[in-house]
């Protein structure tokens, strides 16, 4: 199996900030019973500190935090 690089200790020990992704688009449908259907397109933009001792980030998790927050606004929203 190969190693992950991004928790690997950098060569060059520099902490950054805000490392991450600008203006992803996720459409959300929300549907809703006997109504019509909500529909968002959002942009986000996702960012983490990346400390000194990490050679990256994992950025798939930023997305999967994104469609948590799509999910629950979803519940929210289906119940409106």
């Amino acid at each position: 199996m190969l190693p992950d690089v991004q928790l690997l200790k950098p060569e060059v020990e520099i902490g950054l900030s805000r490392v991450g992704a600008k203006n992803i688009r996720k459409l959300v449908q929300v549907k809703r019973e006997s109504k019509r259907p909500i529909i968002l397109i959002s942009n986000f933009d996702v960012y983490v500190d990346l400390p000194s001792t990490r050679k990256g980030v994992n950025l798939s998790r930023n997305f999967e935090a994104v469609d948590e927050v799509l999910r629950a606004l979803h519940r929210i929203l289906s119940k409106i």
